[in-house]
């Protein structure tokens, strides 16, 4: 996403200069750019479906509906700590791609806010949740130490990007934030 980011922002000053891009013939580097924004649409569309669907699909330990994993069903810590990650968890899926839209932060930062920190909120305890439950995985002690060290650095992750967004150091906010989505995003990547 970042590098997409970068590549939008080189190929905005070359076309404010006039600029083009001889490789794609009469393409002009705008050209270059509209495709571009449309990938990362597209992609963020991709995503945000992804990070819905899986969040509504995890909602189900918690109305105890659908079919469910015996082996996830079988943690030692499932009775408080795997559905309080669970809530947390699938609520931040849901709160997260909406976080990363432009113009949320633009033109709605009152929302960019209190969804901010709703989100924080959510991943506190999905966090704290992933902690603990990690413990009881019946999945060996590799999946243990990697759900573990997950849930760790993402709370450390969030606390950092709420610190730099409270000392009003928006870049680094972003930045820290964006680390957090893709921590976010491995609930749909690792599965």
């Amino acid at each position: 996403m970042r590098s997409v980011a970068v590549a939008l922002v080189c190929v905005q000053r070359a076309t404010v200069t006039g600029m083009t891009n001889p490789a794609f013939g009469d393409l002009s580097l705008r050209d270059e750019r509209h495709r571009s924004v449309r990938l990362a649409r597209t992609l963020w569309s991709v995503g945000t479906v992804l990070c819905i669907a899986l969040a509504l699909f995890s909602y189900r330990y918690l109305l105890q509906v659908g079919p469910r994993a015996p082996a996830i069903l079988a943690n030692a810590f499932a009775k408080l700590w795997l559905y309080l990650h669970i809530a947390g968890a699938a609520t931040a899926l849901l709160i997260a791609p909406v976080q990363l839209l432009p113009a949320l932060r633009r033109r709605g930062r009152p929302w960019h806010r209190w969804l901010g920190r709703a989100y924080l909120s959510a991943w506190l305890l999905g966090g704290a949740g992933a902690l603990v439950s990690a413990f009881g995985s019946a999945a060996g002690p590799v999946a243990i130490s990697g759900f573990a060290t997950l849930a760790v650095l993402y709370i450390v992750v969030n606390a950092i990007g709420w610190l730099r967004a409270t000392q009003r150091r928006f870049v680094e906010h972003r930045r820290w934030m964006i680390y957090s989505f893709a921590m976010t995003f491995a609930a749909v990547t690792l599965r």
